[in-house]
């Protein structure tokens, strides 16, 4: 599992080698074709190769979604840890481009990755160390520092109900809530596609 996600997410992995690291799990090519048959991804033409499924899915999205699936196969885990990887991930996103900041993407990833310490018995910093991850993301994670750590701060604020550590990050809360409800209808749907 940290194996995939650590190639997912580093930049410097050619799609082939993602394409072969896919093609040897069964069980997540057929999610991903699942993915791809109930929702708004559907392709123009049916699906042939391996690598036809992750073009038409994107690398964004095939990182979202394997990721997502990945944990969600974390049978020893409570449900209730990938939800919450899932809003976050998606809540962070969601704050980041509510408040127009750049490539709000590796804000989705910030939060995902915020819960797998928990989800994979680990440290951060042990976690950290062996992904791949922008400088900036690791330092959001471990100090909340930057933009990034700002967004996770006012997420993870938000989650403990913690509104005096909200209002000194200087984000709306009515963007919070807004970002937070769509995160849990997104999360939701996201939940029974595969």
């Amino acid at each position: 599992l940290l194996n995939l996600m650590t190639k997912l997410i580093d930049p410097a992995t050619p799609f082939k080698e993602l394409e072969d690291l896919i093609r040897r799990d069964v069980t997540l090519c057929h999610n991903l074709l699942r993915v791809l048959s109930s929702n708004a991804l559907t392709p123009l033409e049916p699906i042939a190769t391996v690598q036809q499924m992750l073009q038409t899915l994107g690398l964004k999205s095939l990182i979202t979604w394997v990721s997502l699936i990945l944990l969600s196969g974390l049978d020893d885990k409570p449900h209730e840890l990938v939800t919450t990887a899932m809003i976050r991930a998606k809540m962070c996103e969601s704050l980041a481009k509510a408040t127009r900041q750049e490539a709000p993407k590796t804000f989705f990833l910030t939060g995902l990755i915020s819960v797998l310490d928990a989800l994979l018995d680990v440290t951060m910093a042990d976690l950290i160390a062996h992904l791949c991850i922008d400088e900036t993301i690791q330092h959001a994670l471990l100090h909340h520092q930057g933009e990034q750590g700002r967004i996770l701060g006012s997420v993870l604020a938000y989650e403990s109900g913690n509104w005096e550590a909200l209002n000194q990050l200087g984000i709306d809360s009515t963007v919070i809530t807004d970002s937070y409800l769509r995160a849990i209808v997104w999360a939701e749907g996201a939940a029974g596609a595969p």
